[in-house]
């Protein structure tokens, strides 16, 4: 299922956030929401985030913080962030991340996306 997608480019366009998280959005988005869709096909028994959000909206996370200093982070990363969108990207892959300890990640498998 993952391999009948192929890379694609993609714009990193501007500053979002999710309660305690400082976030860049994606556009267009919609090739990663399919890819993402095809990733949680192959593998139905590890949804992403452990199934703890009804909708996973693709992102690239700049920050996390407590909720009550999400203001501040956004207000401290603004205007060094801004300056630099749009940022141009190619999704090449797809990466599995395990966490083996609290905030420890470790790539498992890595799958290249055809041109």
């Amino acid at each position: 299922m993952i391999a009948r997608h192929h890379a694609f480019g993609y714009a990193l366009e501007r500053i979002e956030t999710f309660p305690g998280v400082v976030w860049l959005a994606p556009e267009p988005d919609a090739r990663f929401r399919a890819l993402m869709s095809a990733v949680h096909a192959a593998f139905p028994g590890y949804p992403p985030y452990g199934g703890g959000h009804h909708e996973v909206i693709p992102h690239a996370t700049l920050t996390s913080c407590a909720p009550e200093e999400l203001d501040a982070a956004v207000a401290r990363l603004e205007p060094r962030v801004s300056s630099l969108l749009p940022v141009d990207g190619c999704a090449d892959a797809v990466t599995l991340l395990v966490e083996e300890e609290l905030d420890r990640w470790r790539e498992r498998l890595r799958f290249t996306l055809p041109e």
